[in-house]
């Protein structure tokens, strides 16, 4: 039977962070710590169980989204005094930082997905207002354009890519809404029976699993 197991305790004392899994392990960046919006980075692999140090994020930032995608972290808006529209990778490879095209809006706590090499950002807050926008970074030619909005604001949800389509699922409103890029339409699917309220969300065996968050189940 699998068993839970403690981790080894971060080397950070920081709260309002953004974590993203990554190739054995997870990558943890930014946040705020004494009222300080931080740009440190660490990097955590499951093998061994040792945290390492990463290269500092070029902006300081918490409350921002991040990915990793084909060795290469993206970090994306979040706020330091105020929203930001900000976009950085560090590649992994080199352990360099570089800036990219900013987002055409400023946004905090987005969702992040990636569907055939392009990174999708969903919803959000803009001050104190949420937001239902999907913006599509194409990597490659680095360019950005509006898609669709979500047809309905999911607040404290989670977002995967599965089947070349993007989810949006959980949260206080137990969203469940497919995203297809081909056709930049939307469709609202059955919700979940539980709210899972910043539940994380991830694809398991065939299955879009979404568990935890700040309620029960």
């Amino acid at each position: 039977t699998p068993q839970w197991q403690p981790i080894q305790q971060p080397p950070f004392q920081i709260k309002l962070y953004s974590a993203c899994a990554s190739p054995g392990g997870f990558v943890v960046s930014g946040g705020r710590s004494q009222n300080i919006c931080q740009r440190e980075c660490y990097s955590y692999a499951a093998q061994n169980g040792q945290w390492n140090t990463l290269p500092p994020m070029p902006t300081a930032r918490r409350e921002h989204s991040s990915i990793y995608h084909n060795h290469h972290l993206y970090v994306v808006g979040g706020c330091n005094r105020s929203e930001l529209n900000s976009v950085e990778a560090l590649d992994m490879r080199n352990l360099q930082w570089n800036h990219l095209p900013p987002l055409p809006r400023e946004v905090c706590l987005a969702y992040l997905a990636i569907v055939s090499d392009n990174l999708f950002v969903l919803g959000g807050y803009c001050g104190l207002n949420r937001v239902a926008d999907v913006h599509e970074f194409d990597l490659t030619q680095q360019t950005w354009r509006q898609r669709s909005p979500m047809p309905e604001i999911c607040v404290a949800g989670a977002a995967v890519s599965f089947n070349d389509h993007v989810y949006v699922v959980g949260g206080r409103e137990r969203s469940c809404m497919r995203f297809n890029p081909r056709n930049n339409t939307w469709t609202s699917l059955r919700r979940p029976r539980f709210i899972h309220t910043y539940g994380p969300s991830l694809v398991l065996n065939g299955n879009i699993v979404v568990f935890g968050g700040s309620n029960d189940d």
